[in-house]
């Protein structure tokens, strides 16, 4: 899904999220926002620890099923502590990625919103 915000101002608001399909249970959109003013020292995006972390709330959420999540190449994905979560759980986490160069799999990358 492509949300495009058109205005002025300091900053952006960052989300990670990820839309959880199973036969027979309503669909679901488990996310966390980040606010991002550019101020000395501030985060500007997610890092491994908030990814593995949304992981297993969302695996918390949806009742110990399995995940399969289907990455892009965003670097944060490819952080040594996140692959190592990763590993850690392979018994209920699988990760698909993407090919570097896919912008008809990754729309936010065709239209160069990144």
């Amino acid at each position: 899904m492509l949300v495009k915000v058109v205005g002025k101002g300091s900053g952006r608001v960052l989300m990670a999220g990820m839309i959880c399909v199973r036969p027979g249970h309503e669909t679901r959109l488990i996310y966390r926002t980040q606010t991002y003013r550019g101020r000395t020292g501030e985060k500007k995006g997610f890092r491994a620890r908030e990814f593995a972390d949304l992981l297993a709330s969302a695996r918390r959420q949806l009742g110990d099923v399995p995940l399969v999540m289907v990455w892009d190449n965003a670097g944060t994905h490819h952080a040594k502590p996140l692959r190592e979560f990763c590993e850690r759980n392979s018994d209920w986490l699988t990760i698909v990625k993407l090919p570097p160069c896919a912008p008809d799999l990754n729309p936010s990358k065709a239209s160069g919103l990144t």
